[in-house]
């Protein structure tokens, strides 16, 4: 089957396509940077996580057709030789670092796009979970803006 636009455009349409900084990476570095929780976008780490929360969280930011959710996945109706095998494999692939990972000591978060456009904010609360496992850690959520206020104002009186 032949492309349906010529060659300069799908050029242009596919100069577009970004690995890095998209918008659903930019609403979570936004949510992460507003919660004032300390975080690195794509730490150089084996299979190239979107997000480190420091000091253990690794967040993967799965898009939805190419890691197959199980949500709203639907396969290519055309190319099935080429598509099956390939979206097969990025689930493979997507499993197999996860585990790596999770035997190297880090938590591991793989969060959906559809989910990150419906309710960025919850994703705040799955990474509270997943760090609030290990004791004596402080939570990602921040003190309440009341508590700093009095601090400030005990350090202005002495």
């Amino acid at each position: 089957m032949t492309d349906r636009v010529d060659v300069p455009t799908r050029s242009r349409i596919m100069s577009r396509i970004r690995k890095k900084w998209s918008q659903i990476d930019q609403t979570i570095h936004n949510v992460l940077k507003s919660a004032k929780v300390r975080h690195s976008m794509y730490p150089k780490l084996l299979g190239s996580p979107d997000v480190l929360v420091y000091p253990d969280v690794l967040v993967f930011l799965d898009g939805c057709f190419w890691h197959c959710c199980p949500k709203c996945f639907r396969l290519p109706k055309s190319r099935l030789k080429y598509w099956r095998p390939k979206l097969v494999g990025n689930k493979r692939r997507d499993a197999k670092i996860s585990r790596l990972l999770r035997k190297q000591g880090w938590k591991v978060a793989r969060i959906w796009e559809h989910e990150i456009r419906a309710r960025p904010n919850a994703i705040l609360l799955k990474l509270v979970k997943l760090r609030s496992r290990r004791l004596g850690r402080r939570p990602l959520v921040p003190a309440h803006k009341s508590t700093n206020a009095s601090r400030s104002t005990r350090r202005r009186s002495h």
